[in-house]
């Protein structure tokens, strides 16, 4: 009897000591974040308050948008090309007659130069960068 009794006792003695230790922790690293978060906004609040030298976020933020300097310009209606057929067969007579003139003259420029030269194949590939650049050039406009 007095086994069980001594046994609760330092039982409820414990288990409510356990508790008490749990709690004064909970409450004392909740109350040091709280303070740890005062204290962080504290400092932010102190850094944005001084101003930094050579910072120009206050001289940007005084100065007008661009949009609210001139108005935007109107757009002006251009007239749309329309785009030039690639298959041959879809073509009319003056653009096959175009396209042949102006590759004849292509492949008459690349046999003259390719007589001159020792290395036919870098040759071709030269005259076909030369092609594409003025290919690119001519497409976005």
């Amino acid at each position: 009897f007095f086994f069980f009794s001594a046994y609760r006792v330092f039982f409820f003695c414990f288990f409510f000591s356990a508790y008490r230790v749990f709690f004064f922790f909970f409450f004392f690293f909740k109350i040091s974040f709280i303070k740890q978060f005062q204290e962080q906004q504290a400092a932010t609040a102190r850094r944005q308050a001084t101003p930094v030298v050579g910072d120009l976020r206050p001289l940007a933020d005084a100065l007008p948008e661009l949009c609210q300097l001139r108005p935007l310009p109107t757009p002006t209606l251009l007239p749309v090309k329309r785009t030039e057929p690639t298959d041959f067969s879809q073509m009319k007579q003056s653009q096959k007659r175009k396209l042949l003139e102006t590759e004849t003259s292509r492949f008459s420029d690349a046999i003259k130069s390719l007589a001159t030269k020792t290395n036919p194949l870098a040759d071709i590939g030269e005259q076909l960068r030369k092609r594409m650049r003025q290919e690119e050039e001519q497409g976005p406009s």
